[in-house]
């Protein structure tokens, strides 16, 4: 059997836009497939993001991971994973649904000064996949960055 070592990538950048902004970038369907296919195809997450809600993060062939809001505070979500989907079909046994089990991604928002936050990403990864995930999180950061910026700007495109 392949044991897998699973390490942390920790990533964050600064945004000159309110907590509520990023928020609402991080969660609502209007942003949510503009910045979430830095992620190997991830087209679409599904959520309430209450805690307790499911997450699902899919890709257009309906594959993906599926996760609970396991925390939600102004500052902080955590995203605990527990099994993946393929085709519509919930997989919590099998060594793909295994391999993800128990993984988490904290998302964690702390101000910086009158319209800046830092928004700080701990992932749980693969070793193997460090890296590229670590590239994907930087890409997925840039973006949520600019959307957030933008929706700053433009307050009636909310």
């Amino acid at each position: 059997m392949d044991i897998k070592q699973k390490v942390k990538v920790n990533t964050d950048i600064s945004i000159n836009a309110s907590s509520k902004t990023v928020w609402q970038v991080l969660t609502s369907d209007q942003y949510i497939h503009l910045w979430c296919n830095a992620f190997a195809n991830i087209t679409d997450i599904e959520s309430t993001w209450e805690p307790g809600a499911k997450v699902q993060f899919l890709t257009t062939e309906g594959v993906g991971l599926i996760g609970t809001v396991a925390e939600r505070t102004e500052s902080t979500m955590l995203v605990v994973y527990q099994g993946v989907i393929d085709g519509g079909i919930e997989d919590y046994k099998s060594a793909a649904a295994c391999a993800v089990k128990s993984k988490c991604e904290r998302y964690t928002i702390k101000k910086s000064g009158e319209q800046r936050v830092i928004l700080e990403i701990v992932a749980d990864v693969d070793e193997s996949f460090q890296e590229d995930t670590m590239d994907q999180w930087t890409n997925a950061l840039s973006a949520i960055k600019n959307l957030a910026e933008q929706s700053e700007k433009h307050p009636e495109d909310k």
